[in-house]
């Protein structure tokens, strides 16, 4: 029996954590052939080899090293600098560090590794230049970890990792562990609580959008929690009490990351998924086939009415399958997953929204061979415009929510991509290849303009050309458009509705005299096995100076419901549809 343990940073805690690595470097096949503990070293790393950590230039060289995920926070002075370099190369006394930089320092020693890299240490951060430059190796740095160390219960730097075990407030309930050992261990009783610690599940690491791609990306890591230490690579978790987990969500599943680097499309399917979506051809389908087992498992002839018949998926594009769900997902279908989370997540600076999932980005790249457009994907593109995005919300000292008049104060992105506003979650229309979508909308040109060399990272322009069924609305203030006639008044009625309290709408309208505004129809869309149908349209407004247009908002109608009986929404739909539909033409537009 081992002792307890009442320091994440005791002896004990950090030799369990030293064996869990060692088990998944020695014992999974899986994960030793993909992620060798060696790799080219990051251009600068910490060495901890001496008594004063310091910083040293890799040159090209291969080494083990550990990456550190953490918020910042606290002693923001305290980060890599050219004035503060000669001071780092020198090498500083460990306790000069912050609690939380001081504490991953003595992990990677614990766990006989030499080198740690940092990024407040190893990216000089008064220099834009080599921020970008190696925030586009980022992905490169955390795959290569042998391991990363994640703070998750420190929200600065000097918070620290380490924390004091909650000293029971109960009797330990000692009993014999009998295992056929000649001299009987001892073991006690735990509460749930104290095994499965909910706080560094949802602590504010988990919060932080950068920490997304650090987690994914890193073939290994290390939690440090309230209660628990916990290790996750993709075999599973694997917590102190000895239980391993298999991580059901994809966006968090390094399981499913490692199926990413496998899964890569070959040329011959690229090539013929282009084809069809040329063609508007589906890429996947959901067809009938009998099911043996389940006629002769049933019951009785109700049964087999229903089971007999089951369906089985069959696609040209990739095929994630996450646990108890019924249909796989492609690698689109994944990324938008992953951006569904990655967008509930904080940034401290809005700017780097894009650069902060560049190294995602990087990954479904090679997976694909498809061209990253500013979050979306190009072969995705139609179904990547269907996004909307909640507004940033706050509470009131009177427990009332309500949103935050947030404007960016920076270019983030083309109005078409979901990076362009600020806000929490993204969610998407069409968010399955097995799902049925009509596309109205044909791409004619896209442009994007990148910030730097990364052509994942941040970017200073874009525009998308389609040419799609339009319709001009004039050149009207769309909240006040009731007040004059109007050949839609149902239209504008459900447009002025919306835009009262949109939060797209908010942060993109750049008001003008004579300014005109349209609507663009792009999908029509209906889940799988479902009889819904919904029309995306797109609401544009020109761009003063310029023939080009910007989005201000994603306009979505019903046009056919489950039910028998029609619903409000859906007879008010049917009858925006129907007031526009003789009147919407084609039209080549370019929106930036």
């Amino acid at each position: 029996m081992e002792k307890e343990r009442c320091n994440s940073g005791s002896g004990e805690c950090l030799q369990l954590a030293d064996r869990l690595l060692k088990n998944c470097i020695n014992n999974h096949k899986s994960c030793a052939s993909q992620y060798p503990i060696t790799s080219e070293l990051p251009t600068r790393v910490i060495d901890t080899s001496e008594v004063n950590p310091k910083l040293v230039d890799s040159g090209g060289q291969h080494g083990t090293f550990t990456a550190l995920s953490y918020c910042w926070g606290g002693d923001v002075d305290f980060k890599l600098t050219t004035d503060t370099e000669q001071w780092f190369r020198k090498g500083m006394p460990l306790y000069q560090f912050p609690a939380t930089l001081r504490d991953a320092i003595h992990i990677t020693r614990a766990l006989g590794i030499r080198y740690i890299w940092i990024d407040a240490l190893c990216i000089l951060q008064d220099s834009a230049q080599d921020w970008a430059q190696e925030a586009s190796r980022m992905h490169e740095v955390y795959k290569g970890a042998v391991v990363t160390i994640a703070a998750a219960c420190a929200s600065k730097t000097s918070d620290g990792i380490f924390r004091e075990r909650l000293a029971p407030t109960h009797p330990r309930c000692w009993l014999d562990w009998r295992n056929g050992d000649d001299a009987a261990s001892k073991v006690f009783l735990r509460p749930g609580s104290e095994l499965w610690d909910e706080r560094m599940h949802q602590s504010i690491l988990h919060t932080r959008g950068w920490v997304l791609q650090e987690t994914l990306l890193a073939p290994r890591t290390l939690w440090f929690g309230q209660q628990q230490l916990c290790f996750e690579c993709p075999k599973g978790s694997v917590d102190e009490a000895g239980r391993t987990i298999r991580i059901m969500e994809m966006y968090r599943s390094k399981e499913f990351i490692q199926a990413l680097r496998q899964q890569v499309l070959p040329s011959w399917r690229r090539r013929l998924i282009a084809l069809f979506r040329e063609r508007d051809l589906p890429l996947a389908v959901l067809v009938p086939w009998p099911s043996l087992t389940n006629i002769l498992q049933a019951r009785d002839l109700l049964t087999v009415r229903h089971r007999a018949i089951i369906r089985k998926p069959l696609t040209l594009q990739g095929y994630f399958k996450p646990p108890a769900t019924t249909q796989g997902l492609s690698h689109f279908d994944f990324w938008r997953e992953v951006v569904d989370n990655y967008s509930s997540r904080q940034l401290t600076n809005p700017t780097d929204v894009l650069p902060a999932l560049s190294g995602l980005a990087n990954e479904f790249h090679r997976a694909t061979g498809d061209t990253y457009v500013a979050g979306l994907w190009n072969m995705d593109i139609i179904q990547g415009l269907t996004w909307t995005r909640t507004p940033l919300r706050k509470k009131l000292p009177n427990g009332y929510i309500e949103e935050e008049p947030t404007l960016p104060k920076h270019y983030l992105a083309p109005s078409w991509s979901w990076a362009s506003i600020l806000g929490r979650k993204v969610l998407f229309m069409a968010n399955s290849q097995f799902d049925y979508v009509q596309r109205f909308a044909e791409v004619l040109d896209i442009s994007i303009q990148p910030a730097t060399h990364d052509p994942f990272g941040a970017v200073r322009g874009g525009s998308i050309t389609l040419r799609a069924p339009f319709l001009s609305l004039g050149s009207q203030d769309l909240l006040s458009a009731l007040r004059s006639p109007s050949p839609y008044p149902k239209l504008l009625a459900e447009i002025a509705k919306r835009l009262t309290y949109d939060n797209e709408y908010r942060q993109k309208h750049r008001a003008y005299a004579g300014q005109q505004f349209a609507i663009l129809q792009l999908i029509k869309w209906r889940r799988a096995l479902r009889a819904t149908e919904r029309v995306c349209f797109l609401l544009l407004e020109s761009v003063e100076g310029e023939d080009s247009w910007r989005r201000i908002e994603r306009l979505p109608l019903t046009a056919r419901e489950d039910v028998l009986t029609a619903s409000a929404e859906l007879a008010g739909s049917l009858e925006i549809l129907e007031e526009i539909g003789p009147v919407l033409e084609k039209r080549v537009v370019r929106i930036i």
